[in-house]
């Protein structure tokens, strides 16, 4: 049990080392980006497994210029910052594992809470990619001030798969920005202020069989913006529910999207297709709020909208186009 009140905890930068089956405790949960951080994980096939880190005024760990990097079985727990800061900075990496974690911040302001509880981000120049994220616990303040304030931001690290996560509270449950083939899958998303899921600027996605309740605005989001945008995703098997909002919206520079076998109830609208098109629709089931509520809600798209199968009930209007 490491008691680390004043300055930085472990440094890892060389290939192979494990920390494991510790507790460090910095004695300082106030937000301040500069200050002190539990763990630097930056060597290549580093690991950091069944540890406690807690009350950091920066990050319990922060890092990502090296290689597989694994985070797993942890805890973090009132960190002022964010959790777990991993951002390629000199060159390309190869993404690791965060598995098993508890990521809790449930605890902290939410009028002053700032990041995200995790966050895994490359570039276009040096990309971090192929994390395997899973079996993860987050949890965040509910209805944080900070629109940053998310459960988990996933940025330039295409070819990784997220699965089997629980994320409660917080702005946005999964934040997944200008990654392409990209896997979300068998997660489960309560409670967020904006949304459960969001793909921005990214292509080829795979967005299936998650679990989305509770939400104060929308389901999942996936929108576009020129010159980057969003084509050919899938959304698979997505159960949406009690959203205040909208189930799905698809927005802007957002092309060729496939959505199947959804089941979606929400209070305003199912489908959002705003400046958005090319969006086919096969065996989905909408359920509405009556007076006011509409299935399937087409703002200033250009269409190419197909539907196949499937039921919308409990609408005030099934299709309404407004241009």
């Amino acid at each position: 049990r490491c008691i680390l009140p004043d300055g930085e905890g472990f440094i890892m930068k060389k290939r192979g080392i494990k920390l494991s089956n510790a507790e460090i405790y910095g004695m300082d949960d106030s937000s301040n980006a500069s200050g002190a951080s539990g763990v630097q994980l930056n060597g290549d096939h580093d690991t950091v497994e069944n540890v406690y880190i807690h009350k950091f005024s920066a990050y319990a760990i922060v890092g990502g210029n090296g290689n597989n990097s694994v985070v797993r079985n942890c805890k973090f727990a009132n960190i002022g910052y964010s959790c777990m800061l991993m951002v390629t900075s000199t060159h390309p990496v190869k993404g690791g594992i965060v598995s098993g974690n508890t990521f809790d911040q449930s605890m902290m302001n939410p009028a002053i809470i700032p990041q995200p509880a995790l966050i895994l981000r490359g570039s276009k120049v040096n990309a971090s990619a192929g994390w395997q994220v899973y079996n993860n616990t987050f949890m965040m303040p509910f209805s944080p001030k900070e629109l940053s304030a998310e459960c988990f931001e996933l940025r330039g690290a295409p070819y990784s798969v997220i699965h089997h996560n629980t994320c409660t509270g917080g702005t946005i449950g999964i934040s997944v920005v200008q990654n392409d083939f990209v896997q979300t899958y068998a997660n489960k998303c309560f409670k967020q202020r904006e949304e459960g899921i969001e793909y921005a600027d990214s292509n080829n996605g795979m967005i299936r069989d998650n679990l989305i309740s509770d939400q104060d605005n929308l389901g999942i989001m996936v929108d576009g913006f020129a010159p980057l945008g969003c084509r050919f995703d899938t959304l698979h098997n997505n159960t949406i529910s009690k959203c205040r909002g909208i189930g799905i919206q698809l927005y802007k520079d957002t092309y060729d999207t496939f959505i199947s076998n959804c089941t979606i109830s929400a209070k305003t609208k199912a489908i959002n297709i705003q400046r958005a098109h090319g969006v086919t629709l096969l065996n989905c089931n909408f359920t509405g709020n009556g007076y006011g509520s509409t299935a399937l809600f087409l703002d200033n798209s250009k269409g190419k909208v197909t539907v196949k199968g499937g039921s919308m009930s409990g609408f005030e209007h099934k299709l309404f186009i407004y241009a």
